[in-house]
Protein backbone atom coordinates (compact mmCIF):
# COMPACT_ATOMS: atom_id res chain seq x y z
CA UNK A 1 0.00 0.00 0.00
CA UNK A 2 1.46 3.57 -1.09
CA UNK A 3 2.80 6.27 1.36
CA UNK A 4 -1.09 8.35 0.44
CA UNK A 5 -3.26 5.20 0.86
CA UNK A 6 -1.89 4.37 4.01
CA UNK A 7 -2.62 8.76 5.37
CA UNK A 8 -5.52 8.33 4.43
CA UNK A 9 -6.49 5.52 6.50
CA UNK A 10 -4.78 7.09 9.58
CA UNK A 11 -6.61 9.87 9.06
CA UNK A 12 -10.30 8.34 9.19
CA UNK A 13 -8.63 5.99 11.98
CA UNK A 14 -7.72 9.03 14.28
CA UNK A 15 -10.96 10.89 13.57
CA UNK A 16 -13.04 8.19 14.72
CA UNK A 17 -11.03 6.93 17.34
CA UNK A 18 -11.09 10.59 18.73
CA UNK A 19 -14.80 11.16 18.21
CA UNK A 20 -15.47 7.90 19.60
CA UNK A 21 -13.31 8.02 22.71
CA UNK A 22 -14.98 11.82 23.63
CA UNK A 23 -18.81 11.20 23.03
CA UNK A 24 -20.01 7.69 22.89
CA UNK A 25 -22.77 6.49 25.52
CA UNK A 26 -22.87 3.20 26.99
CA UNK A 27 -25.60 1.29 24.90
CA UNK A 28 -27.31 -2.48 25.94
CA UNK A 29 -28.34 -4.77 23.53
CA UNK A 30 -28.75 -7.54 26.52
CA UNK A 31 -30.34 -7.27 29.90
CA UNK A 32 -28.30 -6.19 32.62
CA UNK A 33 -29.67 -7.80 35.64
CA UNK A 34 -27.69 -5.38 38.22
CA UNK A 35 -29.59 -2.51 36.65
CA UNK A 36 -32.71 -1.12 38.57
CA UNK A 37 -34.59 0.34 36.03
CA UNK A 38 -34.22 -2.75 33.64
CA UNK A 39 -35.36 -5.12 37.03
CA UNK A 40 -38.54 -2.97 37.31
CA UNK A 41 -39.18 -3.32 33.19
CA UNK A 42 -38.82 -7.20 33.34
CA UNK A 43 -40.55 -7.49 36.70
CA UNK A 44 -38.43 -9.64 38.66
CA UNK A 45 -36.25 -9.04 41.23
CA UNK A 46 -31.96 -9.68 40.43
CA UNK A 47 -31.46 -13.17 41.45
CA UNK A 48 -34.04 -14.25 38.96
CA UNK A 49 -32.83 -12.34 36.42
CA UNK A 50 -29.30 -13.59 36.84
CA UNK A 51 -30.97 -17.21 36.70
CA UNK A 52 -32.45 -17.04 33.86
CA UNK A 53 -29.76 -15.34 31.99
CA UNK A 54 -27.25 -17.93 33.72
CA UNK A 55 -29.77 -20.89 31.76
CA UNK A 56 -29.21 -18.52 28.65
CA UNK A 57 -25.41 -18.94 28.76
CA UNK A 58 -24.99 -22.26 29.40
CA UNK A 59 -27.84 -23.73 26.78
CA UNK A 60 -27.14 -21.72 23.94
CA UNK A 61 -29.20 -19.41 24.09
CA UNK A 62 -28.03 -16.81 20.67
CA UNK A 63 -28.70 -20.47 18.95
CA UNK A 64 -31.97 -21.43 20.24
CA UNK A 65 -34.85 -22.13 17.92
CA UNK A 66 -37.11 -19.28 19.45
CA UNK A 67 -35.60 -16.92 21.95
CA UNK A 68 -38.27 -14.25 20.94
CA UNK A 69 -37.55 -11.00 23.09
CA UNK A 70 -34.95 -12.44 25.78
CA UNK A 71 -32.51 -10.04 24.27
CA UNK A 72 -34.48 -6.93 24.60
CA UNK A 73 -35.78 -4.76 27.45
CA UNK A 74 -39.35 -6.04 27.90
CA UNK A 75 -41.62 -7.89 30.64
CA UNK A 76 -40.68 -11.48 31.35
CA UNK A 77 -43.85 -12.37 30.32
CA UNK A 78 -42.92 -11.21 26.81
CA UNK A 79 -40.01 -13.50 26.69
CA UNK A 80 -40.37 -16.56 25.15
CA UNK A 81 -41.04 -19.95 27.45
CA UNK A 82 -41.84 -17.82 30.46
CA UNK A 83 -45.00 -17.11 32.31
CA UNK A 84 -44.50 -15.11 35.57
CA UNK A 85 -47.16 -13.96 38.53
CA UNK A 86 -46.94 -11.65 41.64
CA UNK A 87 -43.54 -10.85 40.50
CA UNK A 88 -41.70 -13.68 40.14
CA UNK A 89 -41.02 -16.46 37.65
CA UNK A 90 -43.68 -19.44 37.63
CA UNK A 91 -43.29 -21.65 34.37
CA UNK A 92 -40.03 -22.39 32.18
CA UNK A 93 -41.59 -24.05 29.16
CA UNK A 94 -39.00 -24.10 26.43
CA UNK A 95 -39.60 -27.40 24.72
CA UNK A 96 -38.11 -28.50 21.28
CA UNK A 97 -35.96 -25.25 21.09
CA UNK A 98 -32.56 -26.86 20.19
CA UNK A 99 -31.09 -26.01 23.59
CA UNK A 100 -27.49 -27.09 23.62
CA UNK A 101 -25.45 -27.74 26.56
CA UNK A 102 -26.39 -28.12 30.89
CA UNK A 103 -28.95 -26.60 33.50
CA UNK A 104 -27.45 -24.11 35.60
CA UNK A 105 -27.19 -24.53 38.77
CA UNK A 106 -28.73 -20.94 39.23
CA UNK A 107 -32.20 -22.46 38.51
CA UNK A 108 -32.58 -23.26 42.00
CA UNK A 109 -33.11 -19.43 42.69
CA UNK A 110 -36.36 -19.70 40.57
CA UNK A 111 -38.11 -20.61 43.73
CA UNK A 112 -41.87 -19.77 42.67
CA UNK A 113 -41.75 -22.60 40.02
CA UNK A 114 -44.62 -24.78 39.24
CA UNK A 115 -43.49 -26.04 36.40
CA UNK A 116 -40.49 -26.25 34.29
CA UNK A 117 -40.92 -27.92 30.65
CA UNK A 118 -37.28 -28.52 28.94
CA UNK A 119 -38.03 -31.46 26.52
CA UNK A 120 -36.70 -32.46 23.40
CA UNK A 121 -33.66 -30.50 23.64
CA UNK A 122 -29.95 -31.43 23.69
CA UNK A 123 -29.19 -30.87 27.31
CA UNK A 124 -26.62 -33.06 29.24
CA UNK A 125 -24.31 -33.28 32.25
CA UNK A 126 -25.58 -33.47 35.68
CA UNK A 127 -28.64 -32.32 36.94
CA UNK A 128 -27.73 -29.62 39.53
CA UNK A 129 -28.15 -30.53 42.81
CA UNK A 130 -30.29 -26.97 43.23
CA UNK A 131 -32.97 -28.09 41.38
CA UNK A 132 -34.07 -29.54 44.97
CA UNK A 133 -34.28 -26.21 46.30
CA UNK A 134 -37.90 -25.60 44.34
CA UNK A 135 -40.25 -26.80 46.67
CA UNK A 136 -43.36 -25.25 44.53
CA UNK A 137 -42.34 -27.17 41.93
CA UNK A 138 -45.24 -29.26 40.44
CA UNK A 139 -44.17 -30.64 37.11
CA UNK A 140 -40.76 -31.90 36.12
CA UNK A 141 -40.54 -32.52 32.29
CA UNK A 142 -36.62 -33.26 31.21
CA UNK A 143 -37.39 -36.19 28.41
CA UNK A 144 -35.86 -36.85 25.82
CA UNK A 145 -32.31 -35.21 26.43
CA UNK A 146 -29.11 -36.83 27.21
CA UNK A 147 -29.09 -36.79 31.02
CA UNK A 148 -27.56 -39.47 32.99
CA UNK A 149 -28.11 -39.81 36.32
CA UNK A 150 -30.30 -37.70 38.94
CA UNK A 151 -28.97 -36.01 41.99
CA UNK A 152 -30.52 -36.77 45.48
CA UNK A 153 -31.47 -33.72 46.71
CA UNK A 154 -34.72 -34.10 44.30
CA UNK A 155 -36.29 -35.64 47.32
CA UNK A 156 -36.85 -31.72 48.18
CA UNK A 157 -39.48 -31.28 45.40
CA UNK A 158 -42.32 -32.02 47.76
CA UNK A 159 -44.93 -31.31 45.86
CA UNK A 160 -43.97 -32.57 42.39
CA UNK A 161 -46.77 -33.98 40.50
CA UNK A 162 -45.54 -34.94 37.41
CA UNK A 163 -42.08 -36.32 36.95
CA UNK A 164 -41.44 -37.18 32.51
CA UNK A 165 -37.78 -38.43 32.10
CA UNK A 166 -38.32 -40.66 29.09
CA UNK A 167 -35.87 -40.92 26.41
CA UNK A 168 -32.90 -40.54 28.41
CA UNK A 169 -29.68 -42.66 29.50
CA UNK A 170 -30.45 -43.79 32.85
CA UNK A 171 -29.55 -46.85 33.79
CA UNK A 172 -29.40 -49.74 36.25
CA UNK A 173 -32.27 -49.63 38.74
CA UNK A 174 -34.65 -46.74 39.15
CA UNK A 175 -33.11 -44.44 42.00
CA UNK A 176 -35.13 -45.03 45.20
CA UNK A 177 -35.16 -40.94 45.49
CA UNK A 178 -37.77 -40.93 43.19
CA UNK A 179 -39.93 -42.93 46.10
CA UNK A 180 -39.77 -40.12 48.43
CA UNK A 181 -41.52 -38.09 46.29
CA UNK A 182 -44.79 -38.34 48.12
CA UNK A 183 -46.75 -36.18 46.09
CA UNK A 184 -46.47 -37.59 42.87
CA UNK A 185 -48.85 -38.70 40.25
CA UNK A 186 -47.33 -39.27 37.10
CA UNK A 187 -44.52 -41.19 36.65
CA UNK A 188 -42.70 -41.66 32.77
CA UNK A 189 -39.83 -43.48 32.66
CA UNK A 190 -40.22 -44.76 28.92
CA UNK A 191 -37.13 -45.34 26.51
CA UNK A 192 -34.32 -45.82 29.13
CA UNK A 193 -32.01 -48.65 30.30
CA UNK A 194 -33.78 -48.82 33.59
CA UNK A 195 -32.95 -52.84 34.24
CA UNK A 196 -35.03 -52.82 38.09
CA UNK A 197 -37.81 -51.33 39.92
CA UNK A 198 -37.19 -50.79 43.98
CA UNK A 199 -39.75 -52.17 46.12
CA UNK A 200 -40.21 -48.56 47.58
CA UNK A 201 -41.86 -47.64 44.48
CA UNK A 202 -45.03 -49.49 46.63
CA UNK A 203 -45.07 -46.15 48.91
CA UNK A 204 -45.84 -44.10 46.47
CA UNK A 205 -49.56 -43.89 47.73
CA UNK A 206 -50.75 -40.99 45.06
CA UNK A 207 -49.58 -42.41 42.13
CA UNK A 208 -51.70 -42.34 39.05
CA UNK A 209 -49.92 -42.62 36.24
CA UNK A 210 -46.94 -45.06 36.13
CA UNK A 211 -45.26 -45.96 32.46
CA UNK A 212 -41.56 -47.55 32.65
CA UNK A 213 -41.95 -48.82 28.65
CA UNK A 214 -38.98 -49.59 26.60
CA UNK A 215 -36.05 -50.71 29.34
CA UNK A 216 -34.42 -53.77 30.08
CA UNK A 217 -36.42 -54.49 33.22
CA UNK A 218 -37.34 -58.27 34.01
CA UNK A 219 -39.28 -58.70 36.73
CA UNK A 220 -41.89 -56.30 38.55
CA UNK A 221 -42.01 -56.13 42.66
CA UNK A 222 -45.27 -57.34 44.19
CA UNK A 223 -45.10 -54.02 45.76
CA UNK A 224 -46.50 -52.65 43.03
CA UNK A 225 -49.60 -53.75 44.39
CA UNK A 226 -50.07 -51.67 47.28
CA UNK A 227 -50.59 -48.65 44.85
CA UNK A 228 -54.03 -48.41 45.66
CA UNK A 229 -54.14 -44.87 43.43
CA UNK A 230 -52.48 -46.41 40.71
CA UNK A 231 -54.99 -45.87 37.30
CA UNK A 232 -52.31 -46.54 34.21
CA UNK A 233 -49.65 -49.21 33.86
CA UNK A 234 -47.38 -49.26 30.80
CA UNK A 235 -44.68 -51.99 31.22
CA UNK A 236 -44.61 -52.72 27.34
CA UNK A 237 -41.15 -53.51 25.63
CA UNK A 238 -38.74 -54.93 28.36
CA UNK A 239 -38.11 -58.45 29.03
CA UNK A 240 -40.23 -59.10 31.88
CA UNK A 241 -41.01 -63.05 32.58
CA UNK A 242 -43.43 -63.20 34.99
CA UNK A 243 -46.89 -61.59 35.54
CA UNK A 244 -46.26 -60.36 39.35
CA UNK A 245 -48.61 -61.38 42.13
CA UNK A 246 -50.92 -58.62 43.46
CA UNK A 247 -51.49 -56.56 40.73
CA UNK A 248 -55.06 -57.80 41.03
CA UNK A 249 -55.42 -55.64 44.67
CA UNK A 250 -55.12 -52.56 42.05
CA UNK A 251 -58.63 -51.00 42.92
CA UNK A 252 -58.33 -48.12 40.57
CA UNK A 253 -56.56 -49.53 37.32
CA UNK A 254 -57.86 -48.38 34.06
CA UNK A 255 -54.99 -49.09 31.83
CA UNK A 256 -53.09 -52.62 31.82
CA UNK A 257 -50.20 -52.74 29.19
CA UNK A 258 -47.86 -55.86 29.50
CA UNK A 259 -47.39 -56.36 25.80
CA UNK A 260 -43.65 -57.13 24.16
CA UNK A 261 -41.99 -58.97 26.86
CA UNK A 262 -41.01 -62.23 27.66
CA UNK A 263 -43.89 -63.63 29.79
CA UNK A 264 -44.77 -67.21 29.70
CA UNK A 265 -47.11 -69.26 32.31
CA UNK A 266 -50.46 -68.01 32.21
CA UNK A 267 -52.71 -64.88 33.02
CA UNK A 268 -53.14 -64.90 36.80
CA UNK A 269 -57.00 -65.49 37.64
CA UNK A 270 -56.25 -62.80 40.44
CA UNK A 271 -56.59 -60.44 37.64
CA UNK A 272 -60.48 -60.72 37.14
CA UNK A 273 -60.29 -59.14 40.39
CA UNK A 274 -60.54 -55.33 39.45
CA UNK A 275 -62.42 -53.42 39.44
CA UNK A 276 -65.45 -54.15 36.84
CA UNK A 277 -66.42 -50.75 36.74
CA UNK A 278 -62.94 -48.84 35.65
CA UNK A 279 -60.78 -51.68 34.08
CA UNK A 280 -61.21 -50.66 30.15
CA UNK A 281 -57.46 -51.97 28.54
CA UNK A 282 -55.26 -55.35 29.03
CA UNK A 283 -53.06 -55.96 26.45
CA UNK A 284 -50.71 -59.09 26.86
CA UNK A 285 -49.69 -58.88 22.50
CA UNK A 286 -46.25 -60.43 21.77
CA UNK A 287 -45.66 -62.77 24.85
CA UNK A 288 -45.25 -66.44 25.85
CA UNK A 289 -48.34 -66.80 27.36
CA UNK A 290 -50.21 -69.88 27.59
CA UNK A 291 -52.82 -71.94 29.31
CA UNK A 292 -56.16 -71.25 30.03
CA UNK A 293 -57.42 -67.22 29.87
CA UNK A 294 -59.21 -65.89 33.01
CA UNK A 295 -62.90 -65.29 32.48
CA UNK A 296 -62.93 -61.92 31.89
CA UNK A 297 -66.87 -61.63 30.55
CA UNK A 298 -67.67 -59.89 33.48
CA UNK A 299 -65.97 -57.03 32.13
CA UNK A 300 -68.59 -55.38 29.58
CA UNK A 301 -66.99 -51.71 29.54
CA UNK A 302 -63.62 -53.60 28.41
CA UNK A 303 -62.38 -51.04 25.24
CA UNK A 304 -59.63 -53.85 24.26
CA UNK A 305 -58.25 -57.32 25.52
CA UNK A 306 -55.51 -58.14 23.36
CA UNK A 307 -53.60 -61.80 23.80
CA UNK A 308 -52.76 -62.28 20.55
CA UNK A 309 -48.99 -63.39 19.29
CA UNK A 310 -49.19 -65.59 22.38
CA UNK A 311 -49.40 -69.21 22.32
CA UNK A 312 -52.81 -69.68 23.22
CA UNK A 313 -54.81 -72.11 21.41
CA UNK A 314 -59.24 -72.42 20.89
CA UNK A 315 -59.84 -74.01 24.41
CA UNK A 316 -58.07 -71.63 26.44
CA UNK A 317 -61.09 -69.11 25.55
CA UNK A 318 -63.14 -70.39 22.87
CA UNK A 319 -65.70 -70.94 26.07
CA UNK A 320 -65.58 -66.81 26.37
CA UNK A 321 -65.19 -65.72 22.53
CA UNK A 322 -68.77 -65.03 21.70
CA UNK A 323 -69.12 -62.78 24.65
CA UNK A 324 -65.53 -60.98 23.96
CA UNK A 325 -67.04 -60.79 20.11
CA UNK A 326 -69.65 -59.00 21.47
CA UNK A 327 -69.37 -56.66 24.10
CA UNK A 328 -65.72 -55.35 23.67
CA UNK A 329 -64.34 -52.70 21.41
CA UNK A 330 -61.96 -54.37 20.50
CA UNK A 331 -60.67 -58.33 21.14
CA UNK A 332 -57.52 -59.60 19.54
CA UNK A 333 -56.24 -62.93 19.77
CA UNK A 334 -55.42 -63.50 16.32
CA UNK A 335 -51.72 -65.06 15.12
CA UNK A 336 -50.91 -67.54 17.73
CA UNK A 337 -47.37 -69.40 17.88
CA UNK A 338 -47.27 -72.47 16.00
CA UNK A 339 -48.68 -76.04 17.78
CA UNK A 340 -46.22 -78.72 18.47
CA UNK A 341 -42.51 -79.07 18.20
CA UNK A 342 -40.47 -79.33 15.20
CA UNK A 343 -39.02 -83.04 15.21
CA UNK A 344 -38.30 -85.96 12.82
CA UNK A 345 -40.10 -89.50 13.62
CA UNK A 346 -38.10 -92.61 11.57
CA UNK A 347 -40.51 -95.75 10.80
CA UNK A 348 -39.16 -98.93 9.59
CA UNK A 349 -40.11 -99.88 5.75
CA UNK A 350 -44.14 -101.51 5.59
CA UNK A 351 -44.47 -100.48 9.58
CA UNK A 352 -48.02 -98.32 9.84
CA UNK A 353 -47.23 -94.63 9.80
CA UNK A 354 -49.01 -92.54 12.86
CA UNK A 355 -48.63 -88.86 13.95
CA UNK A 356 -49.83 -87.68 17.06
CA UNK A 357 -50.13 -84.05 17.12
CA UNK A 358 -48.86 -82.69 20.56
CA UNK A 359 -51.37 -79.87 21.18
CA UNK A 360 -54.13 -81.21 23.67
CA UNK A 361 -57.14 -82.60 23.03
CA UNK A 362 -60.21 -79.61 23.06
CA UNK A 363 -63.00 -81.00 25.94
CA UNK A 364 -65.70 -79.25 23.18
CA UNK A 365 -65.12 -80.98 19.89
CA UNK A 366 -64.86 -78.11 18.18
CA UNK A 367 -61.30 -78.28 16.90
CA UNK A 368 -61.08 -79.75 13.38
CA UNK A 369 -58.14 -80.87 11.75
CA UNK A 370 -56.29 -80.30 7.63
CA UNK A 371 -53.20 -82.45 7.24
CA UNK A 372 -50.38 -81.62 4.40
CA UNK A 373 -47.45 -82.70 3.21
CA UNK A 374 -44.55 -81.01 1.65
CA UNK A 375 -47.27 -78.21 1.80
CA UNK A 376 -50.26 -79.45 -0.26
CA UNK A 377 -53.10 -80.72 1.77
CA UNK A 378 -53.97 -84.59 1.99
CA UNK A 379 -57.31 -85.56 0.51
CA UNK A 380 -59.59 -86.88 3.29
CA UNK A 381 -56.63 -86.31 6.01
CA UNK A 382 -59.08 -84.52 8.21
CA UNK A 383 -58.75 -86.62 11.63
CA UNK A 384 -56.70 -85.47 14.77
CA UNK A 385 -54.66 -88.65 14.34
CA UNK A 386 -53.21 -88.75 10.98
CA UNK A 387 -52.39 -92.52 10.14
CA UNK A 388 -51.83 -94.86 6.72
CA UNK A 389 -51.41 -98.92 6.92
CA UNK A 390 -47.48 -99.22 5.43
CA UNK A 391 -45.52 -96.75 5.06
CA UNK A 392 -43.14 -96.37 1.65
CA UNK A 393 -40.38 -93.90 -0.08
CA UNK A 394 -42.89 -92.00 -1.08
CA UNK A 395 -44.54 -90.94 2.36
CA UNK A 396 -41.26 -89.82 3.68
CA UNK A 397 -41.66 -86.18 4.21
CA UNK A 398 -42.58 -82.77 5.91
CA UNK A 399 -46.18 -83.26 7.86
CA UNK A 400 -47.97 -79.89 9.28
CA UNK A 401 -51.43 -80.04 10.59
CA UNK A 402 -53.77 -77.15 10.59
CA UNK A 403 -56.70 -76.47 13.34
CA UNK A 404 -59.84 -74.81 12.55
CA UNK A 405 -62.41 -74.18 15.43
CA UNK A 406 -66.42 -73.84 14.35
CA UNK A 407 -67.01 -71.47 16.92
CA UNK A 408 -63.98 -69.23 16.36
CA UNK A 409 -64.63 -68.96 12.87
CA UNK A 410 -61.81 -66.53 11.74
CA UNK A 411 -59.61 -67.86 8.83
CA UNK A 412 -56.82 -65.27 10.99
CA UNK A 413 -56.62 -67.45 14.07
CA UNK A 414 -55.99 -70.70 11.70
CA UNK A 415 -53.96 -72.95 14.25
CA UNK A 416 -50.78 -74.16 12.27
CA UNK A 417 -48.20 -76.92 13.28
CA UNK A 418 -44.28 -76.69 13.32
CA UNK A 419 -42.99 -79.22 10.69
CA UNK A 420 -43.09 -82.73 11.49
CA UNK A 421 -40.55 -85.16 9.25
CA UNK A 422 -41.23 -88.73 8.28
CA UNK A 423 -38.29 -90.67 8.17
CA UNK A 424 -37.57 -94.43 7.21
CA UNK A 425 -34.94 -96.42 7.87
CA UNK A 426 -34.31 -97.65 4.65
CA UNK A 427 -35.08 -93.84 2.51
CA UNK A 428 -34.10 -91.84 4.61
CA UNK A 429 -36.12 -88.26 5.55
CA UNK A 430 -36.08 -87.25 1.40
CA UNK A 431 -38.90 -89.16 -0.42
CA UNK A 432 -38.25 -91.13 -3.07
CA UNK A 433 -39.97 -92.51 -6.09
CA UNK A 434 -40.68 -96.20 -6.22
CA UNK A 435 -39.78 -96.85 -10.08
CA UNK A 436 -39.49 -99.88 -12.20
CA UNK A 437 -36.44 -97.95 -13.66
CA UNK A 438 -33.23 -100.19 -13.60
CA UNK A 439 -29.92 -99.48 -12.30
CA UNK A 440 -28.88 -100.93 -16.19
CA UNK A 441 -31.57 -98.55 -17.78
CA UNK A 442 -30.27 -95.62 -16.26
CA UNK A 443 -26.29 -96.70 -16.63
CA UNK A 444 -27.56 -96.65 -20.50
CA UNK A 445 -29.23 -93.14 -20.20
CA UNK A 446 -25.67 -91.58 -18.51
CA UNK A 447 -23.70 -93.13 -21.85
CA UNK A 448 -26.36 -91.67 -24.08
CA UNK A 449 -26.10 -88.26 -22.60
CA UNK A 450 -21.88 -88.92 -22.46
CA UNK A 451 -21.84 -89.65 -26.10
CA UNK A 452 -24.03 -86.58 -26.55
CA UNK A 453 -21.40 -84.44 -24.56
CA UNK A 454 -18.44 -86.02 -26.50
CA UNK A 455 -20.12 -84.63 -29.45
CA UNK A 456 -20.61 -81.22 -28.51
CA UNK A 457 -17.01 -81.28 -27.24
CA UNK A 458 -15.78 -81.97 -30.98
CA UNK A 459 -17.98 -78.86 -32.05
CA UNK A 460 -16.40 -76.88 -29.78
CA UNK A 461 -13.36 -77.44 -30.60
CA UNK A 462 -14.07 -76.79 -34.53
CA UNK A 463 -14.92 -73.31 -33.54
CA UNK A 464 -12.28 -72.53 -31.21
CA UNK A 465 -9.64 -73.46 -34.06
CA UNK A 466 -11.73 -70.73 -36.63
CA UNK A 467 -11.71 -68.25 -33.30
CA UNK A 468 -7.91 -68.52 -33.47
CA UNK A 469 -7.39 -67.73 -36.77
CA UNK A 470 -9.39 -64.46 -36.58
CA UNK A 471 -7.57 -63.57 -33.77
CA UNK A 472 -4.57 -63.96 -35.39
CA UNK A 473 -5.67 -62.20 -38.93
CA UNK A 474 -6.71 -58.97 -35.96
CA UNK A 475 -3.49 -59.33 -34.22
CA UNK A 476 -1.36 -58.33 -37.79
CA UNK A 477 -4.24 -55.55 -38.24
CA UNK A 478 -3.62 -54.23 -34.61
CA UNK A 479 0.47 -54.48 -35.02
CA UNK A 480 0.12 -52.01 -38.30
CA UNK A 481 -1.96 -49.47 -36.69
CA UNK A 482 0.50 -49.55 -33.51
CA UNK A 483 3.44 -48.94 -36.37
CA UNK A 484 1.33 -45.83 -37.76
CA UNK A 485 -0.09 -44.43 -34.12
CA UNK A 486 3.63 -44.75 -33.26
CA UNK A 487 4.57 -41.83 -35.64
CA UNK A 488 1.53 -39.79 -34.78
CA UNK A 489 2.18 -39.71 -30.97
CA UNK A 490 4.96 -37.63 -31.42
CA UNK A 491 3.55 -34.42 -33.38
CA UNK A 492 -0.02 -35.23 -31.17
CA UNK A 493 1.81 -34.58 -27.70
CA UNK A 494 3.70 -31.50 -28.94
CA UNK A 495 0.79 -29.81 -30.30
CA UNK A 496 -0.75 -30.45 -27.24
CA UNK A 497 1.77 -29.41 -25.17
CA UNK A 498 2.22 -25.84 -26.97
CA UNK A 499 -1.52 -25.24 -27.04
CA UNK A 500 -2.19 -26.00 -23.01
CA UNK A 501 1.08 -23.33 -22.37
CA UNK A 502 -0.43 -20.63 -24.20
CA UNK A 503 -3.83 -20.97 -22.49
CA UNK A 504 -2.00 -20.57 -19.82
CA UNK A 505 -0.06 -17.86 -20.83
CA UNK A 506 -2.92 -15.72 -22.19
CA UNK A 507 -4.66 -16.96 -18.55
CA UNK A 508 -2.37 -15.02 -16.97
CA UNK A 509 -2.10 -11.94 -19.00
CA UNK A 510 -5.24 -11.48 -19.00
CA UNK A 511 -4.89 -11.90 -14.70
CA UNK A 512 -2.17 -9.11 -15.04
CA UNK A 513 -4.35 -6.82 -17.20
CA UNK A 514 -7.00 -6.58 -14.67
CA UNK A 515 -4.67 -6.14 -11.70
CA UNK A 516 -3.31 -3.00 -13.47
CA UNK A 517 -6.66 -1.55 -14.45
CA UNK A 518 -7.84 -1.97 -10.58
CA UNK A 519 -4.35 0.02 -9.20
CA UNK A 520 -4.71 2.62 -11.70
CA UNK A 521 -8.21 3.47 -10.43
CA UNK A 522 -6.98 2.31 -6.95
CA UNK A 523 -4.70 5.37 -7.38
CA UNK A 524 -7.12 7.79 -8.80
CA UNK A 525 -9.67 7.62 -6.25
CA UNK A 526 -7.19 7.75 -3.61
CA UNK A 527 -4.96 10.94 -4.83
CA UNK A 528 -8.29 12.50 -4.86
CA UNK A 529 -9.48 11.77 -1.68
CA UNK A 530 -6.08 12.69 -0.05
CA UNK A 531 -6.85 16.26 -1.94
CA UNK A 532 -10.09 16.60 -0.46
CA UNK A 533 -9.61 15.55 3.23
CA UNK A 534 -5.85 17.61 3.33
CA UNK A 535 -8.11 20.74 2.09
CA UNK A 536 -10.59 20.31 4.62
CA UNK A 537 -8.61 19.72 7.19
CA UNK A 538 -6.92 23.51 6.38
CA UNK A 539 -10.45 24.94 6.46
CA UNK A 540 -10.94 23.02 9.60
CA UNK A 541 -7.49 24.68 11.08
CA UNK A 542 -8.22 28.00 9.90
CA UNK A 543 -11.71 28.19 11.73
CA UNK A 544 -10.32 26.56 14.85
CA UNK A 545 -7.54 28.70 15.32
CA UNK A 546 -9.99 31.38 15.26
CA UNK A 547 -12.57 30.33 17.80
CA UNK A 548 -10.07 29.79 20.09
CA UNK A 549 -8.45 33.57 19.81
CA UNK A 550 -11.89 34.04 20.54
CA UNK A 551 -12.38 32.18 23.84
CA UNK A 552 -8.93 33.69 24.65
CA UNK A 553 -10.15 36.77 23.99
CA UNK A 554 -13.75 36.57 26.11
CA UNK A 555 -11.59 34.80 28.80
CA UNK A 556 -9.29 37.95 29.19
CA UNK A 557 -12.58 40.39 29.21
CA UNK A 558 -13.59 38.56 31.85
CA UNK A 559 -12.37 39.17 35.08
CA UNK A 560 -15.18 37.29 37.15
CA UNK A 561 -15.26 34.03 35.35
CA UNK A 562 -17.47 31.41 36.13
CA UNK A 563 -14.86 28.36 37.40
CA UNK A 564 -17.43 25.90 35.81
CA UNK A 565 -17.00 27.86 32.43
CA UNK A 566 -13.38 28.27 32.73
CA UNK A 567 -13.04 23.85 33.27
CA UNK A 568 -15.03 23.58 30.08
CA UNK A 569 -13.29 25.83 27.85
CA UNK A 570 -10.28 23.97 28.98
CA UNK A 571 -11.33 20.89 28.66
CA UNK A 572 -12.54 21.73 25.18
CA UNK A 573 -9.35 23.18 24.60
CA UNK A 574 -7.26 19.97 25.43
CA UNK A 575 -9.93 18.36 23.40
CA UNK A 576 -8.71 19.89 20.29
CA UNK A 577 -5.08 20.05 21.12
CA UNK A 578 -4.66 16.38 21.51
CA UNK A 579 -6.77 16.07 18.02
CA UNK A 580 -4.34 18.85 16.21
CA UNK A 581 -1.73 17.08 17.74
CA UNK A 582 -2.80 13.84 16.53
CA UNK A 583 -3.41 15.50 12.90
CA UNK A 584 -0.10 16.61 12.95
CA UNK A 585 1.89 13.60 13.41
CA UNK A 586 -0.48 12.40 10.64
CA UNK A 587 0.95 14.62 7.97
CA UNK A 588 4.21 14.44 9.47
CA UNK A 589 4.38 10.71 8.86
CA UNK A 590 6.41 9.75 6.12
Amino acid sequence: MNKIMKKVFVFVAVFCIFFLTENVQASFTIVDCSDAGHLVTLGIPQIECEALEALWDSTDGENWENNNRWDTLSGVDEWTGIRADNGHVERLSLDENRMNGTIPSEIGNLTELTEIELQENRLSGEIPSEIGQLSNLKVLNISENLFETLPAELIGLNNLETFHIGNNRFSGEIPEVICELASLKNLLLDDNNFTSIPSCIGNLDNLEYLSIEDNTLTKLPSEIGNISSLKTLYLSYNNITQITSGLGTLSNLVRLDLSDNQLSGSIPQDLTNLNVSKLSNLEFRDNNLSGRVPDFTKFIWMDEFDISYNKFVFSDFEPEYSVYEEEFEDYSYYSQSKVDTERNITFNQDEELVITPEVAINPSGNDHYQWSKDGDEIVDATDRIFTKDQITCTDVGVYTYEIINSIVDDDELNLRSEEITVCTADCGCVAKDDSEDTVEEENEELKDNVASLEDDVDDLEDDVEDLEDEVKDLKDKQDDLESELAGLKGNSENIARINSELVATNNVINELKEELAELYESKGQTEGAYEELKKEFEEFKSNTEGRLKNYEQERANDKHEDPQVKGAQDQKKGVFGRFFSWIALLFMAD
